[in-house]
């Protein structure tokens, strides 16, 4: 078995699992991390922000890169650092899975961009969900004028000039604007909605299922089983009480490999005490007279957070404070929140059955209280009052309109940024911003699994071995002596980075196979011992889709002439004669990690392919068996006899 790393944030997981010819990707994490490095896009023309001054050294003179407090930003439409595409073939992957809404954002990047023909699979809350954050990353994005998109600055006489830290990147070149809607629409429409413990054939290899993970509505931890062995993938996941259904610890029991990713990025910080920090510091802002902006996500922990705010600001006489959630999604997020109970925990679905609404949102917005508008302009002028409290997009303060807010308020000290999420640092956030004189307030709610707590779940679960993030077992100086900052599996551990090949001695000495009806009632059973019956078989072994069948011989299943002992290396050169003698048309080769890919088209102009490996040969014809043999009896002739 082997594990590709293809992301080198363990909070962004992308990872490719290669076993029993079967190729899985799991999740596909979009960085945003890169935008952090780009200049701030305001929805109103900024003229702090047009009169930065251009950056100039010794080794570069450019009108791209900007000068705020000596801290070099591009100029230019945010770009995003795609996981790692390089040295695997996206053709041969036959399957993604989707783990959460938040692990699904490069995925119009692999099915419109690459050649992949496989199937995704995802629960329905995270395939709507990850729509949501997509379309409202898709409109921050072309809503910014075209003029505003560069690319000379990552020309390669360029990038060994960039200045610190740009230049600390090794793969600058390969950042990537911002798919379209139509990429979105055309990418999404091929994902395969699933249920919680539905079990999913895989070719014959897997049994694939989805188990609840906790984290987010419809977030998922995937287990590949068959018959003797059983991958479990662990990834995002929590055991705190929130709105999602909770962790399904059991399925992960008896895995020979746990692949374990998305642990929390603040481990030293407890939810609960996080989100009492946020409430006291909301509370002070506000009753000084200052208004609050909460940059998020459009969905997750947004839903849960607008609930405690609306009901401590109760508390604290804060009630008549308006409450504004402004995201081009804004609308669909609170309604599918709404309506995906079955993925809800037990308490919010048993207020479905009332009947009431799940989330006490709708109430907050019938009564006013809470107002969502898809931008700044439609309506928001109209009701706009302050002080109040703002939840707006982009967490990374460089798209939507977080940034107008940020701008507004920026120079005046009773106004206060509450930053909540921990995918970005909020010292790289507000750089462009600085000097900032209104306060700014570092309040992360992560409520993934710390180490301690997948400690405890690995201790209960035993698996056999276990593979994760170098981060993760490399515990930094300041904190080396505390076992509930890494994790301490007492078992073998397998540490990755971006762009590692792991090989894992996952090997199975017996394959399944079924003895068809016809060959079983031919078998003559004799009694052994008074205990057993055996029988004496003889059959044609066909195997597709790595199920293996044991029918009986006739004319279409034997070889032929062929002996059924064969040996030797099959030469490229030869094989690529003889399929053109065969009268294939179209051939070309390609060299591939693990062998040669041969495609061609037959003289009905349908598609074939040829995948050679060390271990086992691949003849795909799309359910052309005819086309499949006459492929065959070329390779075997390439072969020696014996």
């Amino acid at each position: 078995m082997k594990v590709y790393c293809l992301s080198g944030l363990a909070s962004s997981p992308c990872l490719i699992v290669q076993h029993r010819q079967i190729t899985v990707m799991l999740d596909c994490s979009l960085s945003a991390i890169s935008a952090l490095h780009f200049l701030p896009i305001p929805v109103v023309t900024s003229e702090r922000l047009s009169s930065c001054r251009n950056w100039s050294n010794q080794y570069l003179k450019s009108k791209v890169i900007k000068d705020i407090n000596s801290i070099p930003f591009v100029d230019s439409i945010p770009e995003f650092r795609l996981p790692e595409m390089g040295f695997l073939d996206l053709l041969n992957v036959d399957a993604i899975l989707i783990s959460n809404f938040y692990c699904m954002l490069a995925l119009p990047y692999i099915t419109e961009r690459c050649e992949f023909n496989g199937k995704i699979y995802a629960t329905e809350p995270t395939l709507q969900m990850g729509k949501l954050l997509m379309e409202e990353l898709v409109h921050y994005n072309e809503r910014v004028s075209k003029s505003n998109s560069a690319a000379e600055w990552k020309q390669p006489d360029i990038i060994r000039f960039l200045p610190s830290p740009l230049n600390s990147f090794g793969d600058i070149a390969t950042w990537k604007s911002l798919y379209s809607m139509k990429e979105v629409e055309a990418c999404l429409s091929k994902v395969q909605a699933v249920r919680h413990l539905e079990k999913l054939d895989l070719f014959g290899a897997f049994n694939v299922t989805a188990a609840s993970s906790g984290f987010c509505l419809g977030s998922s931890n995937w287990i590949l089983e068959s018959p003797y062995e059983k991958i479990s993938y662990l990834s995002c996941s929590s055991n705190f009480s929130t709105h999602p259904m909770p962790l399904d610890q059991e399925v992960l029991k008896k895995s020979d490999i746990i692949i374990l990713t998305g642990l929390s990025q603040v481990p030293y910080a407890n939810p609960d005490q996080v989100v009492n920090e946020l409430c006291n510091n909301l509370a002070f802002t506000l009753k000084n007279g200052g208004n609050v902006l909460i940059p998020s996500y459009p969905s997750g922990i947004i839903y849960d957070l607008i609930e405690c705010l609306s009901t401590f600001m109760d508390q604290s006489g804060l009630g008549n404070v308006p409450i504004y959630f402004i995201s081009p999604v804004a609308d669909s997020s609170l309604a599918f929140s709404n309506i995906y109970a079955e993925w809800l925990c037990n308490s919010k679905q048993d207020k479905v059955y009332l009947p009431e609404p799940p989330f006490i949102h709708a109430d907050l917005v019938k009564t006013k209280r809470l107002q969502h508008f898809p931008n700044l302009h439609d309506g928001f002028g109209d009701v706009f009052n302050q002080p109040c409290v703002v939840f707006a997009g982009h967490p990374c303060l460089r798209i939507g309109d977080a940034v107008h807010f940020m701008e507004m308020w920026r120079s005046d000290d009773k106004n206060a940024v509450i930053f909540i999420e921990p995918d970005f640092r909020y010292e790289d956030a507000l750089a462009p911003f600085q000097p900032l004189i209104m306060k700014a307030f570092y309040c992360p709610i992560d409520h993934r699994l710390n180490f301690n707590q997948v400690n405890k779940l690995l201790q209960d679960v035993k698996p056999q071995r276990l593979v994760l993030p170098e981060s993760y077992v490399r515990a930094s100086d300041a904190l080396s002596r505390r076992i509930d900052h890494y994790v301490n599996a007492n078992v073998p551990t397998h540490p990755y980075n971006r762009g590692d090949v792991l090989t894992l001695p996952l090997r199975r000495h017996y394959e399944k196979v079924i003895v068809s009806n016809e060959l079983a009632s031919q078998l003559h059973l004799s009694e052994v011992n008074n205990s057993a019956l055996i029988a004496a078989v003889r059959g044609a072994l066909h195997v597709c889709d790595n199920k293996h069948t044991l029918q009986v011989e006739d004319s279409k299943t034997v070889l032929g002439n062929h002996n059924d002992h064969l040996c030797g290396k099959i030469m490229i050169d030869e094989l690529l004669s003889r399929l053109s003698k065969l009268g294939m048309l179209n051939i070309s080769s390609e060299k591939t990690i693990t062998g040669y890919s041969i495609y061609m088209n037959s003289e009905s102009r349908e598609d074939a392919q040829i995948m050679l490996e060390d271990d086992c040969t691949h003849v795909i014809t799309h359910g052309n068996e005819e086309l499949r043999r006459r492929i065959r009896d070329c390779i075997i002739d390439c072969l020696t006899q014996l």
